[in-house]
């Protein structure tokens, strides 16, 4: 598996991982997978211009990888920071609204949605933890079209 070191931590390039998935799906008949997703708490990287990656998805495919390795507070701290610092409640819910962020984005992106431009929503692009933060965990009324266009769910079940 390909990987780099970027400021002493070893990342991992997410080609490797859509090959492998890709592969995984090909081979256990795909057609009855809807999708194909790999979750890592190691540290990715789409290629040497997208340094770090939250999470990446090729819908055509159907495969997603998801990295919960920058989602922690605590993810740029010194060793000595680490040994000495506890975790509270506050970071463990600030740790697990952004894991289901990201698995929500990138599903959306899996689901054909891109990042929109329309209104604070959860398909908003996110470069850092601060963006992250400010999306909602929901979609804007753009977006649960586009949703709806692809599924052709019926709203009142939902």
């Amino acid at each position: 598996m390909k990987y780099q070191e970027n400021d002493g931590i070893r990342q991992y390039q997410t080609d490797d991982f859509y090959n492998y998935l890709s592969q995984t799906r090909h081979k256990r008949n795909a057609r009855q997978e809807l999708l194909c997703v790999a979750v890592t708490v190691a540290d990715i990287y789409l290629n040497e211009i997208w340094d770090f990656v939250y999470g990446q998805a090729q819908a055509i495919d159907g495969v997603g990888v998801y990295s919960f390795a920058r989602l922690d507070p605590l993810f740029s701290a010194s060793l000595q920071t680490l040994l000495s610092f506890s975790l509270t409640d506050g970071h463990r819910v600030i740790i697990l609204r952004r894991c289901v962020k990201i698995l929500l984005h990138e599903l959306g992106h899996l689901f054909g949605l891109k990042h929109c431009i329309y209104y604070i929503c959860l398909m908003n692009g996110a470069n850092n933890e601060i963006e992250m933060d400010r999306q909602p965990l929901y979609l804007c009324p753009v977006c649960l079209r586009k949703l709806y266009s692809t599924l052709q769910f019926n709203v009142r079940d939902v």
